[in-house]
C-alpha cells in the first residue's frame, strides 16, 4: 500500500511529485546571525531518487497536525545542500510492512551559498548596510529585507580579500552589532533574510504570549515545559585606543563601564587596540558596542518546549512562568528542534521538542565577533595608479592610490584604493626624506596589524616594464638617485655612485637648475685636474678677500674686454718679466703722482725717435727736437673698466621644525643639506687651463698658423 504525507504531522514539498519524498524524522538548529541547518532522515518507495533533481532546489518542511484542510501551521523553507541514500528500513504501516529506501538530506538558507563564493574586492564610501545589499543585491539569490533604526555612516575603505561573501558579510555585521535571523511565511514558503538591529523599543506589539507548564501532559499541545536560569561572569569595563595619524598627539583613548551588577568583575578589563575608530564619539560608540557584546551573554534563560514559534528573532512572554523566571519579555537567540513523523504503526506517534535559549528583551543584543577577520600573511605588490593624464597624484600627506593585481573590478584609477601612506627613510616635522611613488611605478605594500582595510607603502620594485637605469649585470657596480621630469618631459635629475675599481666616480647631473647654499664653509680638495666649461656667464662675488695660489702658470685668454676696478690700491709684483702689448693704446693716467722707474735703462721710443735714460745720462735723438716751441700734449682714452654684475643667489631651503618627543629626551637632528658634497664653483677663482687654447696662443706668438 503506498504511503501518504496525507494526515501526517510533518511533510515536504519539493519539486518532486507529492509523495515521493515522506520525512520520517528531522533535526534543525537555528540561532541568530548564523544561518539554519535542518537534517531530514527520508524515506521514500523509490529506491534510485536522482540527487540533482534536489541538491541546490527549495525545499520546504511543514510542522502540522495533519488535517487535510489545514494548509497552516509552521514551516521552514530552504536550499538542500546535500542529499544521499543511506540504506533502506522496514515500515508497518496499515498492517503491512514495507521496505522503503531512507535517504540524508541537509536543508540550509539560500543565504548559506554564499559560503560557496569567494572574492577580492574593495568597497568605497559605502556604509555597512550599503555593502550587505551591493553582494545580495549582485548575486540575486532570495529574498532579504534590512530592518534597521540605527545609523550606519558609510565607511572609506573596506576590503573583501581572499574569503566567502558569507564570512565577509557576516563580520562586517558582527562589527557594526547587526544581526539577522530567517523568516518562514507559510502563504509562500521562502526564507527571507532578516538583517536587523532591533532592541526592545522596536518590539512594541510583537511579543508573544507563551504558557509555561512544568507538569505538562498533553501530547500536541503548545507548552514551555522546563526552564533553566543562569547568569555569567563577565569583564567590569572595557578600554580602547587607536591613533589618527592626522592628529598624532590626540589622545583617542576611550572606555565604557558595565551597568551589570551580577557577575561583573569590576576590577577586570577588556583593553583593545586598535579600537577601529578616529574620533572621540567613534571611541565612545565603539567601546559601548563592545560592552553591549560582552553584556548580552551575561543571562541566558534555557528552556524546552512543544511550541513551533519558538525561533531566533521571536519575543515572548511567559505566562504562569516561576517567579525566579519573571521578565517582561526574552528574546529567542538559539533554538534545537527535533521531531519525527507517524510512518510506522509500531513505533507510536510522532512528537516535536525544540530546547532554546533566550535572553532578557531589555537589555540590549549585539552578536558576538565570531567570524574571523581576513589576515594578510605578508606584504604584497600594487601598481601605483591615478586620473587618466597625469605622472604624480597624491594629497597633502604624500600619500597615493595602488591597484591591487587582485582587485579584478577596479579600474587602475584614482579610485581604485584609498589613500596610501608611503613609508620613507626619514619623516621628521618639514624635514627628512622623501620620495613619492609614481603612477605605473610597482610598490610594495604592507598592512598594519595584517588588516586588508589598512595598508602602508613600505618600498619599490623594478619589473619587466620598468627596468632598472643601467643594464645589469654589466653595470652593476653603479648606485643612484636618478629621476624623471614630470609632466611629459624626458629629462632628469641625477646622484650616481660608480664603486667600480680605479674607475670610481660620483655622478651628478642637474636637468635645469643646481643650487647650493653652505652657511659657514665650504672647502673642496682636488687630488689632480680640475676642468670647468660654463656655457653662459660665469658670475662670482666675494663680501671678503679673496686669495689665490698658482705654484705654476696661470695662463688666461679673454675675447673681449678685460675690466678690473680696486677701490683702493692695485698691487702686481713680477719676478722677471712684465710684457704689456696693446694693438692700438697704452694710457697711464695718475691723479697726483706717476713715477716710472728702472734700475738700470728707460726708454721712451716712438719709431727712430728715443730718450733713453741710463746711469751715465740721458740720450735724445729725433728727427727733431723742439722745446718750448708749441705742440700739445697727447691724450689717452681714459680708463672705464666695466662694473661686474652681481651672481644669483642660489635657491634656498626651509628648515624643518623640531618634532615633540614621545617620551622625555631630545629630538634627533635635522639631517645635514643633501647638497654639502656635491662640488661647489662658487668657492672657485681661477679660469681652469684649457691644453688647446694654450697651445694656439703660443703657436700665435711664435708667428705660427
Amino acid at each position: 500500500m503506498p504511503y501518504s504525507t496525507k494526515q501526517r504531522p510533518f511533510h515536504l514539498t519539493s519539486p518532486l511529485s507529492e509523495d515521493v519524498l515522506l520525512l520520517h524524522r528531522f533535526e534543525g538548529d537555528e540561532a541568530l546571525s548564523q544561518p539554519f541547518e535542518f537534517r531530514l532522515t527520508i524515506v521514500s518507495e523509490d529506491d534510485a531518487i536522482d540527487a540533482k533533481k534536489l541538491v541546490g532546489k527549495r525545499l520546504t518542511l511543514w510542522a502540522n497536525r495533519g488535517d487535510e484542510d489545514d494548509d497552516g501551521g509552521a514551516c521552514w523553507s530552504g536550499i538542500v545542500a546535500s542529499f544521499g541514500r543511506s540504506g533502506s528500513q522496514w515500515f508497518a504501516g496499515a498492517g503491512d510492512k514495507q521496505e522503503m529506501t531512507t535517504y540524508e538530506a541537509v536543508l540550509v538558507p539560500w543565504f548559506w551559498q554564499l559560503k560557496l563564493v569567494e572574492d577580492c574586492r574593495i568597497f568605497q564610501n559605502q556604509s555597512i548596510p550599503d555593502i550587505v545589499d551591493t553582494i545580495l543585491g549582485e548575486l540575486q539569490l532570495g529574498k532579504h529585507e534590512t530592518d534597521l533604526s540605527g545609523t550606519y555612516a558609510p565607511l572609506d575603505y573596506c576590503v573583501q580579500y581572499d574569503e566567502s561573501s558569507f564570512d565577509f558579510i557576516g563580520r562586517l555585521l558582527e562589527d557594526a552589532g547587526i544581526h539577522y535571523f530567517f523568516k518562514h511565511d507559510p502563504h509562500e514558503p521562502a526564507d527571507v533574510l532578516v538583517i536587523s538591529d532591533h532592541q526592545e523599543k522596536d518590539y512594541k506589539g510583537q511579543v508573544t504570549n507563551l504558557r509555561f507548564a512544568a507538569n505538562w501532559t498533553e501530547q500536541y499541545e503548545a507548552v514551555v515545559f522546563a526552564l533553566t536560569r543562569r547568569q555569567r561572569m563577565r569583564t567590569g569595563r572595557v578600554m580602547m585606543r587607536d591613533f589618527d595619524f592626522t592628529k598624532p598627539t590626540q589622545n583617542l583613548e576611550a572606555g565604557v563601564d558595565t551597568m551589570l551588577t551580577v557577575g561583573a568583575q569590576k576590577s577586570f578589563q577588556s583593553f583593545r587596540y586598535p579600537g577601529g575608530y578616529l574620533d572621540h564619539s567613534g571611541g565612545d560608540d565603539r567601546t559601548k558596542l563592545a560592552m553591549e557584546i560582552e553584556e548580552a551573554g551575561h543571562e541566558l534563560l534555557d528552556g524546552a518546549s512543544t511550541h513551533l514559534d519558538i525561533r531566533p528573532g521571536v519575543a515572548f512572554q511567559l505566562d504562569d512562568a516561576p517567579n525566579e523566571v519573571l521578565e517582561p519579555a526574552w528574546r529567542t537567540l538559539r533554538a534545537h528542534h527535533r521531531g519525527e513523523n507517524n510512518l510506522d504503526d509500531d513505533s507510536g506517534d510522532s512528537y516535536y521538542r525544540n530546547d532554546f535559549s533566550v535572553m532578557p528583551l531589555a537589555l540590549p543584543y549585539r552578536p558576538p565577533r565570531d567570524t574571523p577577520r581576513p589576515r594578510m600573511r605578508g606584504p604584497q605588490t600594487a601598481i601605483v595608479t591615478g586620473p587618466a593624464g597625469e605622472e604624480i597624484y597624491t594629497d597633502q600627506y604624500g600619500r597615493v592610490k595602488v591597484h591591487f593585481f587582485w582587485d579584478h573590478l577596479g579600474k587602475s584609477d584614482d579610485k581604485s584604493s584609498c589613500w596610501i601612506r608611503v613609508s620613507q627613510a626619514w619623516a621628521g616635522r618639514g624635514w627628512g626624506a622623501f620620495f613619492l611613488p609614481r603612477i605605473g611605478m610597482e610598490v610594495i605594500v604592507d598592512f598594519l596589524e595584517g588588516d586588508p582595510d589598512h595598508p602602508l607603502i613600505t618600498g619599490c620594485v623594478y619589473n619587466g616594464d620598468n627596468t632598472v637605469p643601467y643594464a645589469l649585470p654589466g653595470e652593476m657596480t653603479k648606485s643612484t638617485l636618478k629621476s624623471w621630469s614630470s609632466k611629459g618631459g624626458d629629462g632628469f635629475n641625477e646622484i650616481r655612485f660608480e664603486d667600480k675599481k680605479g674607475s670610481e666616480q660620483l655622478f651628478t647631473h642637474a636637468e635645469r637648475n643646481r643650487d647650493a647654499r653652505v652657511k659657514n664653509d665650504s672647502m673642496e680638495w682636488i687630488g689632480k685636474d680640475r676642468h670647468l666649461i660654463v656655457k653662459g656667464d660665469q658670475l662670482e662675488k666675494v663680501t671678503g678677500d679673496k686669495h689665490l695660489t698658482i705654484t705654476g702658470d696661470q695662463n688666461e685668454k679673454v675675447d673681449g674686454t678685460v675690466s678690473l676696478n680696486a677701490g683702493t690700491n692695485l698691487q702686481q709684483k713680477v719676478g722677471s718679466n712684465a710684457a704689456l702689448d696693446a694693438g692700438t693704446e697704452i694710457h697711464l693716467k695718475a691723479g697726483v703722482n706717476l713715477v716710472i722707474e728702472a734700475g738700470a735703462t728707460l726708454t721712451l721710443k716712438v719709431g727712430s725717435n728715443f730718450i733713453n735714460i741710463n746711469p751715465s745720462g740721458i740720450s735724445m735723438q729725433g728727427t727733431m727736437v723742439m722745446i718750448n716751441s708749441g705742440g700739445s700734449a697727447g691724450t689717452g682714452s681714459g680708463s672705464s673698466p666695466t662694473a661686474p654684475k652681481d651672481p644669483l643667489e642660489a635657491d634656498q631651503a626651509k628648515p624643518g621644525e623640531a618634532m615633540p618627543p614621545p617620551a622625555p629626551g631630545d629630538a634627533p637632528p635635522p639631517p645635514a643639506s643633501p647638497q654639502a658634497g656635491v662640488l661647489k664653483d662658487a668657492a672657485k677663482s681661477g679660469t681652469p687651463f684649457c691644453e688647446k687654447c694654450e697651445a694656439a696662443r703660443k703657436a700665435q706668438a711664435s708667428g705660427q698658423t
